[in-house]
């Protein structure tokens, strides 16, 4: 799925498709903080105990986040496809609530 594409449907799910942009990008900011959160809580299970260290050592040399997380899209293939399955699950708790 194309990024415009996730945000459409996400915007859909919290039924803020005809929002303000302010308003939409506000709560698209917010459902992507807290789908980072989730993903780094999960990260661990994900991978081996030597590419986490590796994680710590790039972090230990003082690597920006950017970096960092360009290093754990190559280790996972999937990496925007798994992101884009916990945005749209935030979304859909959000939108139950």
């Amino acid at each position: 799925m194309k990024e415009e594409e996730l945000r459409t449907a996400v915007l859909r799910i919290l039924d803020l498709y005809d929002a303000p942009k302010e308003e939409q990008d506000a709560t698209l900011a917010k459902v992507e903080s807290i789908a980072n959160d989730r993903f780094a809580l999960a990260l661990p299970e994900m991978l081996s105990d030597t590419q986490l260290q590796h994680i710590e050592k790039l972090r230990a040399e003082g690597k920006d986040d950017k970096t960092v997380l360009q290093w754990i899209e190559d280790q996972l293939p999937d990496y925007v496809g798994m992101m884009q399955d916990i945005i749209q699950d935030v979304a859909e708790e959000i939108a139950e609530i």
